[in-house]
């Protein structure tokens, strides 16, 4: 989860979908070790998910990352809105000396104590205050008691998530928006990220592993025009 190579982040509101008497909906999904240019023009040639995606909405030339440029830190600017010297998640290890806690990234208990987390309040934390359903897959933090609220849904990151994983997850969160069950629904994947790193951004692996993100991105798009034609 280092961040040399940068985050990709999907947002969908999905009132269109649904009638316009409903409440909006958010899709959010997080693709970790995502470079800018694995969705170049020519790229997308072979990618009809993203490409879908691109032509039905905005794509950025760059983003620039927060400061310090390190994935919690990013994670939480991203969801927060505020600077990491604001929000107060400024690296991706860290040790508190008040506690004598560390947090690591991965699976280290203390990095789900509270007190790395209550710096700044997250979107999915103003929405459970404003009475809203939260369904979160994966999320780094999703499974912290933030500023003494939880979503209300967290399947916790335990390892990394498999593209099967992953289906199922953009599954569930496309049934959870349509069923009323979440306003807001937000997947974090790895396995780009993983293999990037391992065998290189140019690699085999890496690509097979976008591709594999792109069919679900695929899926999910014959799944919201499907719903759509439905409801009208």
């Amino acid at each position: 989860m280092a961040a040399k190579l940068w985050t990709f982040l999907l947002g969908f509101g999905l009132s269109w979908v649904w009638p316009a008497s409903a409440h909006r909906k958010l899709l959010v999904l997080l693709l970790d070790g995502f470079r800018s240019d694995y969705i170049s023009e020519d790229a997308l040639a072979s990618l009809p998910g993203f490409r879908e995606i691109v032509n039905r909405g905005v794509k950025v030339d760059y983003l620039t990352p927060d400061f310090p440029s390190l994935s919690y830190p990013n994670y939480y600017t991203l969801m927060t809105g505020r600077h990491c010297e604001v929000h107060q998640m400024i690296g991706n290890y860290m040790w508190d000396p008040r506690t004598n806690k560390s947090f690591d990234i991965g699976v280290n208990r203390d990095s789900l104590m509270p007190l790395w987390w209550n710096g700044s309040e997250p979107l999915w934390i103003t929405l459970m205050k404003a009475r809203r359903k939260v369904y979160m897959y994966y999320w780094p933090g999703c499974e912290v008691e933030i500023l003494g609220v939880r979503p209300t849904y967290c399947l916790e990151y335990k390892t990394v998530p498999t593209d099967i994983n992953f289906a199922n997850a953009v599954s569930d969160a496309l049934d959870s928006l349509k069923s009323g069950r979440a306003d807001l629904a937000a997947i974090y994947h790895e396995r780009i990220d993983v293999e990037g790193h391992h065998y290189g951004p140019s690699s085999p692996q890496r690509k097979d592993a976008l591709r594999a993100v792109d069919t679900v991105l695929k899926y999910m798009i014959q799944w919201i025009q499907v719903t759509q034609s439905k409801d009208n």
